[in-house]
């Protein structure tokens, strides 16, 4: 039987819009009859579900045309159900401030934008049950970093962020590799990582998104973003431990 450390948020959120797998379906239904944190977990999912739902289709009925755009998809080869859908429309508001794109189409919302709405979403409680053993994560990180052409398994291990899980995300078509993490306060932190192709060498630059610490850098091939918290100086402290690992 799937254990419950490993039912991922695309797993529950499938679960919810009945668009799991049976096997996934029964490992969830079964795990539900004495994990009460695995209830408290849909619950949440639920409640952010109905609330983004209602809020999303009354703001998409209220806004005038928009041109055509590629759809945003946060997780690969997954359905977007109701609370999938609900997040993407989060991340429009949340990213951007949902008067400017109002005001100004011209400043449509980047990777980074869809990264720290969703990011913002995250609660020390959604990976605190979260468990990888050590060849879980390095199975995770090759697997996940062929996707990208990327070696990551030493980013897997740091002095002080406790690496918690990874996941293969989506960004117009392209893959997002997001590796989880909580600090020694346990704030949930994400470093999230897209193939860019051809763009300069940037260094590292601290900045805030969504009232949270972030920091960005580009290697030429790849864009990375650190994030999560408070504390701009842990983040950039992390994030140049982790950059030359990368």
């Amino acid at each position: 039987m799937t254990r419950t450390h490993e039912f991922s948020d695309e797993d529950l959120t499938a679960f919810l819009d009945g668009e799991s797998s049976p096997p996934l379906s029964a490992a969830v239904s079964a795990a539900l009859t004495n994990d009460a944190a695995l209830k408290n977990r849909l619950d949440t999912l639920r409640h952010l579900g109905d609330h983004i739902g209602v809020a999303g289709d009354s703001l998409l009925a209220a806004a005038p045309e928009l041109p055509e755009l590629t759809k945003p998809r946060f997780f690969r080869e997954l359905p977007l159900g109701r609370l999938a859908a609900g997040i993407a429309v989060a991340c429009l508001m949340l990213g951007t401030g949902f008067g400017a794109w109002m005001t100004s189409r011209s400043s449509a919302p980047g990777w980074m934008d869809y990264v720290a709405a969703y990011q913002a979403l995250y609660v020390t409680e959604t990976l605190s049950s979260v468990e990888v053993s050590p060849e879980q994560r390095a199975g995770q990180l090759a697997a996940l970093g062929a996707e990208i052409d990327l070696r990551l398994e030493a980013a897997g291990q740091d002095s002080v962020l406790s690496f918690r899980r990874a996941q293969l995300l989506g960004y117009q078509g392209r893959a997002l590799v997001q590796m989880a993490y909580l600090t020694p306060d346990r704030s949930p932190v994400a470093l999230c990582i897209i193939r860019t192709d051809n763009i300069a060498d940037n260094p590292i630059s601290v900045t805030t998104l969504e009232s949270m610490a972030a920091a960005h850098w580009t290697d030429g091939n790849h864009a990375f973003l650190l994030i999560g918290g408070q504390d701009l100086d842990l983040i950039e402290a992390a994030a140049r431990r982790l950059a030359p690992k990368l």
